[in-house]
């Protein structure tokens, strides 16, 4: 009907026929009721019902609704899935959902349906369930009671979802974590026995190594400074060379031996001032080369947190390069900074105005023994940059260089913040 203010209303019209003596139509008597609000009401539950039942349809959810009074339940369609059968060959009942579970969850799921009931526990648990084909099932199952006025419980509605696929990931992940804990186990045994084997292979380079070494350079030695009159220029030359190799070999244990015990140090992380760390490393250098010009430029107030020995060792040995690869420049330079930072953290650089080196060999600049100079032209072992590349690394940063052949090397590390 249409009001009068233009409104369109849904009526509900009942009435009677009113009769007169002789049987003859006088009247209608009849009520009105204006229902567009229960209309509204019941389009609402229905759209309601309907994006219930696609949630449902979508998560692949089966729905029951056991009536507790007469004990009569419903199944829709996709219980009866779960259960591999269909409404013709058996009726959804609280029976047939019993006879489904698994025997080692049956006990408990009823318990916890019970517990519900009572209202002592929501009922959200998991359990099997025996499927037609033989194949055994993991549903997870959601109820809610509804109570009359006075309490009692007068239905359940619930859901059911397969969640055997879930399960078989779990414990798939669980296996796997299994066998890592059992791997990581092994690994740290192996672990521990290479740092043994590593510990009595130090021992063993720096006491049985040494011993000969020293032996050679000092006869030798004797030999010049004693003999250097019975021989002739040739045979001082040859001592000589004998010498600097016992010498350089000396040289190339240490480093190993102080390579050795970087992978085996403990990190202790302190507030560290790298400029001024640097400072103290190019003084000592300074005394260490009397005489030798060399222009500083060190960026002021660069804190990090790092172990302030290992630190220590990584800037001897970069500013100790840059030292020494500067040392046939007229105007030899070293700049010390930091830079912007990256998602790896901050960026710090060691800059010179020396040798440099071709980037096409930047590769083998930190692996052990790699040089990119002749010995003749610069001393080293080719060890130096290897440890500094594993202190880095064990404080989680990453180290790269930048240079070209007499354009001077940049050396640029990061250190997580």
């Amino acid at each position: 009907m249409r009001w009068r203010d233009g409104s369109n209303h849904v009526v509900s019209a009942r009435g009677r026929l009113i009769r007169d003596e002789q049987g003859q139509p006088l009247q209608i008597l009849g009520i009105l009721w204006d229902i567009t609000e229960q209309k509204r009401n019941v389009a609402g539950l229905m759209e309601t019902m309907q994006r219930l039942k696609l949630a449902t349809t979508s998560a692949s959810m089966g729905v029951w609704d056991w009536d507790l009074q007469t004990g009569s339940m419903t199944w829709d369609h996709r219980m009866f899935e779960l259960y591999g059968a269909t409404h013709g060959e058996i009726q959804g009942t609280v029976q047939v959902w019993k006879d489904g579970l698994h025997p080692e969850d049956l006990d408990r799921a009823i318990a916890e349906c019970e517990a519900a009931i009572r209202g002592e526990a929501p009922f959200d648990t998991e359990f099997r369930v025996k499927h037609k084909n033989g194949t055994i099932l993991w549903i997870k199952a959601n109820a809610a009671v509804l109570r009359d006025q006075r309490g009692n419980a007068i239905r359940m509605v619930g859901l059911n979802q397969d969640m055997t696929e879930n399960r078989e990931v779990q414990e798939q992940i669980r296996r796997l974590n299994r066998d890592l804990e059992e791997r990581v186990s092994e690994r740290t045994t192996q672990l521990e026995n290479a740092n043994k084997e590593m510990e009595a292979f130090s021992y063993s380079v720096s006491h049985d190594l040494r011993a000969p070494l020293r032996s050679i350079d000092g006869f030798s030695q004797v030999l010049l400074d004693d003999y250097s009159n019975q021989v002739d220029e040739a045979a001082r030359h040859y001592l000589s060379r004998i010498r600097f190799g016992a010498q350089r070999m000396g040289q190339i244990i240490d480093d190993l031996l102080r390579m050795s015990r970087i992978e085996r140090t403990e990190l202790n992380p302190v507030d560290l001032d790298l400029s001024d760390l640097c400072g103290t490393v190019l003084d000592n250098l300074i005394l260490a080369h009397p005489g030798r010009r060399m222009e500083v430029s060190i960026q002021p107030g660069i804190i990090v947190k790092a172990d302030h020995r290992l630190i220590q060792v990584v800037l001897e040995n970069l500013l100790g390069n840059a030292w020494k690869f500067t040392s046939k420049r007229e105007d030899p330079r070293i700049e010390v900074g930091e830079t912007a930072a990256s998602e790896e953290g901050k960026v710090f650089f060691i800059r010179d105005n020396g040798a440099g080196f071709d980037m096409a060999f930047a590769h083998k600049l930190f692996n052990a023994f790699q040089r990119l100079h002749a010995t003749s032209e610069f001393e080293g072992t080719g060890i130096g940059l290897a440890i500094v590349q594993r202190i880095i690394q064990r404080h989680g940063g990453r180290i790269w260089a930048e240079s070209g052949i007499e354009r001077g090397a940049t050396f640029l590390f990061t250190l997580p913040d």
